[in-house]
C-alpha cells in the first residue's frame, strides 16, 4: 500500500473519530452520520465511473482525467457536504486546502463550459443525494 493511501486512510479515521466523540456528545439525536464515510462515498463513485484508481486519484499526477476527477469530487462535496471542511478534503485526497479551493473553481468553470461536465454532474448528485442526505 502506498504513502498517500495510507495517508488519506489516517486522515479518514481520524475525521470518524472526531465524528464519533460529537456523537458520544450529543447522543439524545440519535442520528449516527460519518462525514468521511459519505465523503468516501464520492470518492468511490467518481473514481468507478472514471475507471480510475484510489491509488491514482491520492497520486502526485496532475493528468486531465486526475484533475477533473478531483475537481468532480471537490464539487460534488462542496454541494452535498458543505459540512466536511476544506482541510479534511484536502486530507482525505493528499492535498492543501488551497488546492481544494482551486479544484472547486475548476469545477465550477467545467461545469459552465462543457456540456458532458455539466451532465456528468448533474448524473452523480441525482444518485449520490438521496444516499448523502436523504432528499
Amino acid at each position: 500500500m502506498n504513502e498517500e493511501l495510507l495517508k488519506s486512510r489516517i486522515a479518514i479515521l481520524e475525521m470518524e473519530l472526531k465524528t464519533l466523540k460529537a456523537q458520544l456528545q450529543n447522543a439524545k439525536t440519535g442520528k449516527i452520520v460519518s462525514l468521511p464515510s459519505k465523503f468516501r462515498l464520492i470518492i468511490e463513485k467518481v473514481c468507478e465511473a472514471w475507471s480510475i484508481s484510489e491509488t491514482e486519484l491520492l497520486s502526485k499526477s496532475r493528468t486531465e482525467p486526475l484533475a477533473r476527477s478531483r475537481a468532480m469530487i471537490a464539487g460534488l462535496a462542496q454541494e452535498l457536504l458543505p459540512e466536511v471542511s476544506l482541510v479534511a478534503q484536502g486530507r482525505i485526497l493528499g492535498r492543501d486546502h488551497s488546492t481544494i479551493i482551486h479544484a472547486r473553481q475548476a469545477h465550477r468553470d467545467r461545469v459552465f463550459c462543457s456540456e458532458i461536465y455539466r451532465t456528468s454532474f448533474e448524473k452523480f448528485k441525482k444518485t449520490l443525494e438521496p444516499v448523502l442526505i436523504g432528499k
